[in-house]
């Protein structure tokens, strides 16, 4: 992204789990990418300390721990990290146009999504690229059909990339027969 967008974008990336944040610093200090990294969990508030988990060795399915939810436990570790909502990092990092934004937060998706209406609002182009797990966010005892339903308020036509590429609209209906995890825009 930050080569698409060369010396007249930005590009923002943020990272809350911290050893795979020092990895991400370090790949994008020694390839020289124009990238803003952000060491914070995107959340619905800004400034709050919440626990996530993750696998020692593993930069990959970490998960932030919402009140007393603490999806499969075993084999893993927390840390406390510090959160952001994209409002506030828009604010933040003084962006006055937002084209594109990619969020993949493994089961907070609507926790995100309620604190982005501001950036939702004032960028009516935006094109936004999420990873959703239907399944995951049953598990944090979360709604996925008032989430999907706030999605498609917003962006009446859903896309979903298949596994090879293959793009096509995809209902709420669909998405929440869907099990697993679904690439959306």
């Amino acid at each position: 992204l930050s080569q698409l967008v060369g010396n007249s974008g930005r590009v923002v990336s943020l990272e809350a789990q911290p050893r795979t944040f020092e990895l991400l610093d370090w790949s994008f200090e020694i390839s020289g990418l124009n990238v803003k990294r952000v060491n914070k969990a995107v959340f619905n508030e800004s400034g709050i300390d919440v626990r996530m988990t993750f696998i020692p060795d593993r930069a990959l399915n970490n998960e932030l721990i919402i009140g007393d939810d603490f999806f499969d436990s075993r084999s893993k570790k927390t840390v406390t990290v510090k959160t952001i909502s994209i409002d506030d990092l828009v604010r933040e990092q003084g962006l006055k146009k937002v084209d594109f934004m990619k969020i993949d937060v493994e089961g907070v998706e609507d926790s995100v999504w309620d604190g982005m209406s501001e950036t939702l609002k004032n960028n009516p182009n935006l094109i936004v690229f999420m990873e959703t797990n239907t399944a995951r966010m049953i598990n944090f005892k979360k709604d996925p059909e008032t989430f999907y339903r706030k999605i498609e308020k917003r962006f009446p036509t859903i896309r979903h990339v298949e596994d090879g590429g293959r793009i096509q609209i995809i209902t709420v209906e669909e998405m929440l027969a869907r099990k697993d995890g679904s690439d959306i825009f």
